[in-house]
């Protein structure tokens, strides 16, 4: 390898072979870790103080990509650079600290966890140990919407830096071999990386969350600023000025992402310039008052030891509220804070330094043999405990029963809006057309009871989307394409009655920052904004001579039933604590009412009661019979869904029609059960 030769078009402290982690040289890089890390931990513990704080994850891509890149080239310059030292030091860095977190939340989920989710949480475990978590949560999770406890899900950010170390260094030592000209190469790839990000923001959006192709971007502007030729000939007011401007860019986007309720993936661009800004400007501590800032002693406290905070962050976060049935208050979330910081540290200094160093595990050879084996025995145990189907019994006999509860699960779940499929064979006309979010859809679990009744029903509708036409929630666009989408069918077709059926106090909905843009552009909120989408849904099917009937709403628990349930079996509890109270239940109602109006008293719509069904005056029990009545806080099981089934039969028969069957509800839009 021709040394000097690979050191022409390098810049200078990189073709000296200066160290890319002395941080006595680049104290900056640390503090900003510190940044990063610092905004996503106030993201996940105090999303309503610093809810753009996601942008964290990005400003680590950019480090990331700064970094390596340097380590690469110094040791080529230096001819001292081996893909095999170069992976192994991968490992050091990587695996140890994570291994030990994986095991820990493992062990943790085996306490707390019911089976369900224990089968889930050892297959999250596997792929993020296998360094392909962000493809599993890619192919099984939507990041923004979840309603499942996933302690590893910020794995995926892992996964997307480890197949790049996997393929860059291959690329980057290839062209710097052949001295082609490196930022020429990097920018290119830089390009056509975001473009691609880009183009999946518009049709894939959740490719672009966790995908290497689209997210190299941001790794490759790190990259470039490494490689810059110009760097060391700025001058001081014009490192300043990139250092003021990276920090103007990067509080910007994550204030302007204070007004998203989803991944608003444009603004990574400016979050990832600010960070390059950051590099460029005020890496070193005599780099003006933003290099000297990020040089302090509590920035790089938490810059050194950011990657265990990541590590450790979610899972404690997770777990707590997991095993204890409750979102943490402030408070609470403090103390989680203080207590993540302090096991990163720990971690820091007891498993991080010491294999860094080689102070432990010194022999390449038996660091990767315990490496092997370890990950080994980590798959061997996952596998058993997704063969046992989640171990249920781990769990006494009297709680085995709620802790094998599962929500209800219609059959051909693939026909749910958006993802429709032929296996949905609807006819028509419809006696009932339900239509409604996920409350709505579980009620497919009766289709089968109710078309056997005599009437055709049919089922419409998006988890997560309430059927207001008239508003456009802010945060999922979609939900007005599916409510044109259906309300398109309804026109065409022949319907007498929509049961509309959703959860009516849902803070996406109902909640003081949901966000609805009327027709005219009117920017209404909460329940407000669900009034007039009500409304003009019932305007619409008015014109039809379509009837309006609403599902009162069945209780929301504080907590999860089921897991309660489970809980207070296995300790010899009552299982009659798990139980919602009269007044808070008629608080909930009174929301209903507020929504709907004077339209139930101007006969405009009827409301289909369930409150008799489900509680008593006292109280709302958790089960009956036994048999638990609801999963989570507020979506049933079969077993709760059997309760309304006799009054839906009556509805189904009270509209039945006995025109002839035409054609059905599109697979795309909707999902409807015919007689069989």
């Amino acid at each position: 390898m021709n040394g000097p030769a690979l050191r022409r078009g390098l810049r200078p402290d990189v073709a000296a072979g200066a160290t890319p982690d002395d941080d006595r040289r680049l104290p900056g890089i640390d503090g900003l870790r510190g940044i990063a890390i610092l905004l996503v931990l106030l993201f996940k513990f105090m999303p309503i103080y610093v809810p753009g704080g996601w942008l964290g994850v990005d400003l680590f891509f950019v480090i990331s990509g700064f970094v390596i890149t340097r380590l690469i080239l110094t040791g080529v310059a230096a001819e001292r650079f081996g893909l095999r030292g170069f992976y192994l030091a991968r490992a050091r860095r990587l695996f140890p600290a994570l291994a030990v977190m994986l095991a820990v939340t493992a062990i943790a989920g085996l306490i707390v966890m019911m089976p369900s989710d224990l089968v889930g949480l050892a297959k999250d475990i596997g792929a993020v140990a296998l360094g392909v978590g962000n493809i599993r949560f890619w192919q099984t999770v939507d990041y923004w919407r979840i309603q499942s406890a996933l302690p590893v899900l910020h794995g995926w950010s892992l996964g997307v830096e480890e197949q790049f170390y996997l393929i860059y260094p291959l690329l980057l030592v290839g062209a710097a071999k052949r001295c082609w000209n490196l930022p020429m190469i990097l920018g290119i790839g830089l390009v056509g990386s975001l473009l691609l990000f880009l183009v999946c923001l518009e049709r894939a959006s959740t490719s672009a969350f966790f995908l290497l192709p689209p997210r190299a971007w941001e790794l490759l502007v790190g990259a470039l600023v490494a490689v810059a030729p110009w760097r060391q000939r700025l001058a001081g007011w014009q490192r300043n000025l990139a250092a003021g401007a990276g920090l103007i860019a990067i509080s910007g986007a994550v204030a302007e992402a204070a007004s998203k309720h989803a991944f608003g993936g444009y603004l990574a661009i400016p979050a990832c310039l600010g960070a390059a800004g950051l590099i460029l400007g005020a890496s070193r501590s005599h780099d003006g008052p933003i290099g000297w800032a990020l040089s302090l002693r509590p920035a790089q406290f938490l810059g050194r030891i950011s990657y265990s905070v990541y590590l450790w962050h979610l899972p404690i976060l997770i777990l707590y509220a997991y095993g204890s049935l409750q979102t943490p208050g402030r408070f609470v979330r403090v103390g989680l804070i203080l207590l993540t910081i302090a096991i990163a540290a720990a971690s820091y200094r007891w498993i991080e330094m010491p294999i860094r160093r080689r102070q432990m595990l010194a022999v390449p050879g038996r660091f990767v043999a315990v490496f092997v084996l370890s990950l080994a025995g980590l798959l061997v145990a996952l596998t058993g405990v997704v063969a046992s189907g989640g171990l249920p019994q781990r769990w006494p006999e009297a709680a085995r029963a709620y802790a094998v509860t599962e929500r209800a699960r219609p059959d051909g779940a693939a026909c749910l809006v958006p993802s429709g499929s032929g296996r949905c064979r609807p006819g028509a006309p419809l006696d009932v057309l339900v239509w409604g979010d996920s409350h709505g859809q579980g009620m497919r679990v009766l289709a089968d009871r109710l078309t056997a009744a005599g009437g055709a029903i049919g089922f419409a509708g998006q988890g997560g989307c309430a059927p207001l036409p008239g508003v456009r929630l802010a945060s999922k666009p979609e939900c007005a394409e599916t409510a044109d989408a259906v309300l398109a069918w309804i026109d065409g077709h022949r319907v007498r009655s929509v049961l509309v059926a959703v959860r009516w106090d849902a803070q996406s909905y109902a909640g003081p920052s949901a966000t609805f843009v009327a027709v005219d552009g009117a920017v209404v909120r909460g329940r407000a904004a669900m009034a007039l989408g009500l409304r003009s849904l019932v305007g619409r099917l008015a014109q039809s001579g379509i009837q309006v009937i609403l599902l009162e709403p069945t209780p929301v628990f504080p907590f999860p039933v089921t897991r309660k349930l489970t809980y207070l079996a296995a300790s010899g509890q009552p299982i009659d604590q798990a139980a919602l109270s009269g007044a808070e239940y008629a608080r909930q109602l009174s929301i209903f009412h507020a929504i709907i109006g004077d339209l139930a008293d101007r006969g405009r719509v009827e409301i289909l009661q369930t409150h008799d069904l489900y509680c008593d005056a006292a109280h709302c029990p958790g089960a009956r019979d036994d048999a638990a009545l609801f999963w989570d806080g507020d979506h049933m099981t079969a077993a709760g869904y059997e309760l309304l089934a006799p009054r839906l039969v009556d509805l189904v028969r009270r509209f039945e029609v006995t025109s002839p069957d035409r054609s059905g509800l599109p697979a795309e839009a909707t999902g409807t059960a015919a007689p069989r």
